[in-house]
């Protein structure tokens, strides 16, 4: 019996490479919405997918706001990249921080040297009779 459903090889990554998309067209995506326009009929005119004039929809506060604050409407990332002095102070957190949990540990192994000493010198006080071993986590 032959299959019911013919199955057809369609090339999966058919896709074409991400494009960015410019805050102008993604303002003017969003102007044809507000103004009544049907997500299909935006995708259509413009060549795009009707999920990305979705997400561009979805995502309008934050694509706003960018517009707002940037006289540059040609910037295609909504990002913002920080500033040189706030750049500098996120590396020089990021080394103490690091600093400190490599001085953290080193006092955690001093700890656990200490320790292991004090219980050496308690189990000689105790005599020969003493067959207790010295078990702790050594992280």
């Amino acid at each position: 019996m032959s299959p019911k459903h013919i199955k057809s090889t369609v090339n999966v990554s058919s896709k074409g490479p991400c494009q960015v998309i410019d805050m102008e067209i993604k303002l003017e995506v969003i102007k044809d919405y507000e103004g009544g326009k049907s997500v299909m009929v935006i995708a259509h005119q413009s060549g795009m997918s009707h999920c990305t004039i979705a997400i561009i929809f979805k995502n309008k506060n934050k694509g706003l706001e960018t517009a707002k604050g940037s006289a540059l409407l040609k910037a295609k990332r909504l990002t913002k990249i920080q500033e040189r002095p706030i750049s500098d102070m996120e590396k020089l957190l990021t080394t103490l921080i690091e600093d400190q949990t490599e001085a953290y540990f080193a006092q955690l192994h001093d700890d656990y040297s200490q320790s292991k000493g004090l219980f050496v010198m308690l189990k000689e006080k105790a005599g020969p009779h003493c067959d207790v071993e010295f078990i702790a986590s050594s992280r």
